[in-house]
């Protein structure tokens, strides 16, 4: 990864951070919605699918800003929602980097599962922990250079390390990296919470996140096998 200046805003930034980031794609539906209905009448049925195409896949980045935000949010007052079970961390991660390469036409990282990684996982949780750090991997490396995934159990925890070839991240650097809005981009894109929210869903359940030493970059999310944590009966007891 390339190195970063993650320094942490302060209030007035980060609100201008995510207007800003919920204003592009906000700006691109406004547009085509405007020539929808300006044009509907005149233009092609393929140009009106991709149009509508588009606007959707604006609509769903807008939703998933929020998402983040909302998340943020709730990890900020330790109240970041998790449904642990059962899970075999290899089978998700094969099938999450599948849909997620798919989806964002990336190419395969090569993965490698080791062990048991069987963990007491929220599925939905990991896989957002893993779209992350992949889209990290792919944007802060040079293009055509590997990346890899590799998911091992060993010593009553279950891991999953994302690793790419790129420059790093300077040592100095490195206790910025999970902060809020703590960004990796030096062109300013992005809200900076990706980090902080997968190191808060790490934690939630029981486990961490942390870069490793290079050379490139290597994060680690690691989970308990059977998570610890205190569970409220229905009755209260």
């Amino acid at each position: 990864m390339i190195p970063c200046n993650c320094k942490r805003a302060v209030y007035p930034g980060n609100v201008d951070m995510v207007v800003h980031e919920l204003r592009t794609p906000l700006t691109v539906i406004t547009g085509m919605l405007a020539t929808l209905r300006d044009r509907m009448d005149v233009l092609p049925s393929a140009t009106t699918h991709e149009l509508i195409e588009a606007a959707g896949r604006n609509a769903r980045q807008m939703a998933q800003l929020l998402d983040a935000v909302s998340d943020a949010r709730r990890a900020s007052r330790g109240a970041l929602p998790v449904d642990p079970e059962p899970t075999d961390l290899g089978a998700l991660v094969r099938g999450s980097i599948a849909e997620l390469c798919a989806g964002h036409n990336w190419p395969t990282p090569t993965i490698t599962v080791t062990g048991d990684a069987t963990a007491d996982a929220d599925p939905g949780r990991i896989r957002q922990v893993l779209a992350n750090l992949l889209s990290n991997a792919y944007k802060f490396s040079p293009t055509g250079t590997p990346v890899t995934v590799t998911v091992r159990g060993a010593n009553g925890t279950a891991e999953i390390s994302v690793h790419d070839d790129g420059p790093g991240i300077p040592p100095e650097l490195r206790h910025e990296l999970f902060s809020k809005f703590g960004r990796l981009d030096q062109t300013g894109q992005g809200m900076g919470l990706g980090l902080y929210i997968s190191r808060e869903i790490a934690r939630a359940h029981g486990g961490d996140l942390e870069l490793r030493d290079g050379p490139g970059a290597t994060f680690t999310l690691t989970l308990p096998r059977a998570a610890a944590r205190d569970r409220v009966e229905p009755n209260g007891h």
